[in-house]
């Protein structure tokens, strides 16, 4: 992050496209073990991010496999009542297949394909456009 808040400074014309391609190229020129001097210290802040973590969880008394579980309980019912929101038009439920963007088969007229034969055939068209001029 210090990196990054140097080069707002050095660059403030820079959107945070650019700011972050500057970086990559930055990364991408250090050699192996400039690499590994960052490596390291993300190992070890991340050791210690999750010995806090742990430690915040029993302060709380939350158990995060069983917490996880119930938000992803909580988050299906929440996404089965919107689809049960979205189906619903008013007059009853939307027609299958209409839902997700598609059509069954079975549901698609055939009058695009009457309109298609109805169209004169290639022939006839230039010998009327032959008849104008």
């Amino acid at each position: 992050m210090k990196r990054r808040d140097d080069l707002k400074n050095e660059h403030p014309n820079f959107n945070a496209t650019d700011i972050t391609e500057k970086l990559g190229q930055e990364w991408r020129s250090l050699t192996e073990k400039e690499r590994s001097n960052y490596q390291e210290e993300f190992t070890k802040n991340y050791e210690s991010y999750k010995v806090e973590l742990e430690n915040y969880f029993k302060q709380k008394g939350i158990d995060p496999v069983l917490d996880k579980i119930e938000k992803k309980k909580v988050l299906e019912a929440e996404q089965n009542k919107k689809k049960l929101e979205t189906e619903s038009n008013g007059a009853g439920e939307v027609e299958l297949g209409k839902r997700d963007g598609f059509l069954d088969p079975s549901e698609v007229d055939d009058e695009e394909d009457e309109e298609d034969s109805e169209e004169e055939p290639e022939g006839e068209v230039e010998d009327s456009a032959k008849s104008q001029s």
